[in-house]
């Protein structure tokens, strides 16, 4: 992605999970998960790390002129209501479908 879009790209630490992740430690939310992973950690550091990480991540994608996102959830709808103008393009997996506007 760098080498073809050079200059454009920018990165955010954010945790990711996938369902095995859950089924190793034995529970079903993110935050049992956190909890486990991040035990005998400052917790709330953590948290306000990984909290402060998304909405940032939301507000850069909000500044950009076309948005893909994989499935409507809150994170979706946060950063199309910051997002000024709205965007140029949306392509949604989930839907196989463009969606957006011509400006």
């Amino acid at each position: 992605m760098t080498a073809a879009f050079p200059g454009k790209v920018r990165v955010i630490s954010q945790e990711r999970y996938s369902i095995t992740d859950f089924i190793t430690e034995g529970v079903t939310t993110i935050s049992e998960l956190d909890r486990k992973r991040h035990e005998g950690e400052d917790y709330d550091v953590f948290l306000e790390d990984s909290t402060a990480n998304y909405f940032y991540a939301l507000y850069l994608l909000s500044r950009c002129e076309s948005f893909m996102y994989s499935g409507q959830c809150g994170g979706v709808v946060m950063t199309k209501s910051l997002s000024d103008n709205g965007f140029k393009r949306m392509f949604c997996f989930a839907q196989d479908k463009e969606i957006g506007k011509e400006q």
